[in-house]
C-alpha cells in the first residue's frame, strides 16, 4: 500500500492527497511517522489520538506523539482498581 494511503487509513480521513515517499516526509507533514501513527491508532480508545487528528484536520496542528499518546484519565482509574 502506498504510504499516503496507509496514513490516511490510520487517520480515518483522506487528508493526504499527494504521494509520500518516506517516513521523514510524512513526519514533516503530520508530525509523526507511520510507526508512531499506527501505535496511536491501535490505542486510540485509550489516548488522545482522535483529538489530535481533529486538530490536524481543522487547524493544521501537527500531531505531537507525546501529547496524543497520553492515557486518558478514565483508563488510569480503571487500572488502579
Amino acid at each position: 500500500m502506498k504510504l499516503h494511503k496507509e496514513a490516511n487509513y490510520y487517520l480515518g480521513v483522506n487528508f493526504l492527497k499527494a504521494p509520500i515517499y518516506s517516513n521523514e516526509e510524512l513526519k514533516k507533514i503530520i508530525g509523526v511517522d507511520l510507526t508512531e501513527l499506527r501505535h496511536l491508532w491501535i490505542f486510540s480508545s485509550k489516548n488522545y489520538f482522535k483529538e489530535a487528528v481533529e486538530k490536524l484536520i481543522h487547524n493544521g496542528v501537527k500531531i505531537d506523539f507525546e501529547k496524543a499518546n497520553k492515557v486518558k484519565g478514565e483508563w488510569n482509574e480503571i487500572r488502579s482498581i
